[in-house]
């Protein structure tokens, strides 16, 4: 926790404006404060004193949520006016508060909003408030432990596996659990922070010491893996050594994901055993598959806030495979509007111990128009504005299946455009893009970058004990005879699918439905092989077949050993009608955790919110 206070006190001051008296933003503010009040230099206590003193309200979620934390773990650093002018903003928070709800998408505000209902609803006598923060928590835990549709029941957050966002939602939780006091909103908050710390360690990684996928939300620091706020989070529950390199995030200029530290290392976590167990030692290899359900949301529009079209919602099943060498991690379907979403991710360690950015490597994917590309600012197509550095926005819409190492990923570029463009690829990321022990195309060692490609190629590699193989699908339309390139691009390794580049092109919407992309993966651990030949004449022998149908509907098949996978979408709807293996369907109910090696449950519940493990809880005492 020292680590996280020094990390957030250096960027406080990287970016103070002493002009504004202030670092990066309001909130940011606040998180500094924290920093400098814990201090050992009195004028930087005098300073953070000063911030609070003159703090105002930026919203009616995190900035009260935050005050409340700092009244909670910092009672005696504050001065009594200091105190007061806290308390007011809490006050003046609470009615907006109130009308914070949630709707199957972003779960991080409401969750603050709630944390400020119960605890600022406490200190100011105001029992409606505390009410209504206990009943929408309540609800929470229905809907994404037995909400029940014909065949699916929610087992997730709907806001999933997001290295910054759930980290946010277990800071509020552990506050509730901790300060409320209620008995009936610490348990019902414990039981969700205690669920969610299972959650997140199921996702974990140990051998990489990253996150497996796939995320709802992600930031760039997020995707390439290194440092998240979920790292620094799960280290100071954990009071263990985790790896985080805090220039994954400064190098893009991501103050925000450095500051927030502060909070983190003042917030009372309450980590259960198991959890612990889980995240460092969990039996390898595992399967973890979970349900969730996402809104309807339309696309961002720079010029009006949204665009009029909208994306469909509904159900999405979430897998995460892990071995001692690499995970991989899917989403079904995309998480709302899709513009942080990694539908794909795979975490690869590169050295027996983690101790540099360099020692792991991470896949994602992004569809992508004209040259936006990760590690820099963009114009983005869809929305017609920009992004920094922090993030590559999605542009595509995506639809996956996948069996344990393997993994099938489609790919339609959203139909949202802005007029014209020049290009359009599904890019496949590695990074670092520092040399794998062999990178083949076809069978033949790739020397200098780029390399163009026919389709039909197939990419080999071999990343210290992991194989792999990526099969591009054959675009529709196709960018010419060599649409694959394999190139390097700020710092990172690329395979680029192209749909098109060149001339400027504006198509109709039905028509964008109607271009394909996408790729297919595989990992292997390499002793699954005798040797590099034999995994080369493995991969050789994968067939993809898929069907064009007049209607729109993909229809892809992959041959692939004893197993064949296929997978059935219909891009305007983007309902996936058939996901099956080996004939078998492939879909998951409601969750399922276990070690591969014997089928043992990880989580004998059954369920991770469920009623199952809600009768089961045990009732927590307000002991951290």
């Amino acid at each position: 926790r020292r680590r996280l206070l020094s990390w957030a006190r250096q960027y406080g001051w990287k970016y103070w404006d002493p002009k504004k008296q202030e670092s990066v933003g309001p909130r940011d503010n606040l998180w500094f404060a924290i920093a400098l009040l814990l201090s050992d230099d009195r004028r930087e206590n005098e300073l953070g004193q000063s911030l609070l003193g003159t703090a105002s309200l930026a919203d009616a979620t995190h900035t009260p949520a935050t005050l409340l934390a700092i009244l909670g773990a910092l009672p005696d650093r504050l001065s009594p006016a200091t105190s007061r002018h806290l308390e007011d903003l809490i006050t003046q928070s609470l009615p907006a508060a109130a009308g914070h709800c949630w709707h199957d998408g972003n779960v991080n505000h409401p969750l603050a909003a709630w944390c400020t209902l119960i605890l600022g609803g406490e200190r100011t006598g105001n029992n409606l408030s505390v009410d209504l923060g206990v009943n929408r928590l309540h609800h929470l835990r229905q809907t994404i432990g037995d909400r029940r549709h014909v065949f699916h029941r929610q087992s997730s957050l709907s806001e999933y596996n997001s290295p910054t966002y759930t980290a946010l939602n277990l800071w509020f939780l552990a506050m509730i659990a901790e300060y409320a006091q209620r008995a009936d909103a610490r348990e019902i908050a414990r039981f969700l922070e205690e669920r969610l710390w299972l959650d997140v360690a199921l996702h974990f990684h140990a051998p990489s010491q990253q996150f497996s996928g796939p995320h709802s939300r992600a930031y760039l620091e997020d995707s390439l893996g290194g440092f998240s706020g979920l790292h620094c989070t799960l280290a100071a529950a954990l009071e263990d050594s985790v790896f985080l390199d805090p220039t994954a995030a400064g190098s893009i200029g991501h103050a925000s994901a450095l500051l927030q530290n502060a909070l983190v290392s003042i917030i009372p976590f309450h980590l259960p055993d198991r959890a612990r167990e889980l995240a460092l030692r969990k039996p390898l290899p595992s399967l973890v598959r979970l349900t969730t359900y996402g809104e309807s949301y339309h696309e961002n529009n720079t010029s009006v806030g949204f665009d009029d079209d909208v994306f469909p919602g509904g159900w999405s099943e979430l897998t995460s495979y892990q071995s001692a060498e690499f995970a991989l991690g899917t989403a079904t379907r995309p998480y709302v509007n899709a513009g942080q979403a990694e539908a794909f991710v795979a975490r690869i360690r590169r050295k027996e111990t983690v101790d540099t950015r360099i020692d792991f490597r991470s896949i994602v994917c992004r569809g992508v128009f004209n040259d936006a590309r990760p590690g820099q600012p963009n114009r983005v197509h869809v929305t017609g504005g920009q992004t920094d550095a922090t993030y590559l926005y999605e542009e595509g819409r995506t639809a996956v299946m996948q069996h344990e190492n393997r993994a099938l990923v489609l790919y339609t570029p959203k139909r949202s455009g802005r007029g014209f463009f020049t290009a359009f690829q599904v890019d496949l990321i590695f990074a670092p893009s520092n040399p794998f022990d062999r990178l083949r195309a076809d069978g033949d060692s790739i020397g200098d970058l780029p390399v163009n490609l026919t389709a039909g190629s197939r990419i080999t590699f071999q990343d210290f004990r992991t194989c792999g193989v990526v099969l591009p699908l054959t675009p529709v339309p196709q960018a010419g005879p060599n649409p694959i390139t394999i190139h390097e691009i700020n710092g990172c390794l690329i395979i680029s699918i192209s749909n098109h580049r060149g001339t400027p092109v504006d198509p109709p919407p039905d028509e964008i439905l109607r271009w394909r992309n996408g790729f297919y993966c595989e990992l292997w651990p390499q002793d699954a092989f005798g040797d590099f030949g034999d995994f080369q004449r493995h991969a050789d022998a994968i067939r993809i077949d898929e069907t064009p149908s007049p209607n729109g509907e993909r229809s892809v098949v992959v041959h692939s050993g004893v197993d064949t996978l296929h997978l059935v979408q219909d891009p305007r709807s983007e309902r996936i009608l058939k996901q099956t293996v080996n004939r078998q369907d492939n879909r998951v109910s409601h969750f399922q955790a276990i070690a591969l090696d014997g089928g043992e449950p990880l989580i004998p519940e059954g369920t991770l919110y469920g009623r199952e493990a809600w009768s089961a809880r045990t009732r927590p005492s307000n002991e951290t």
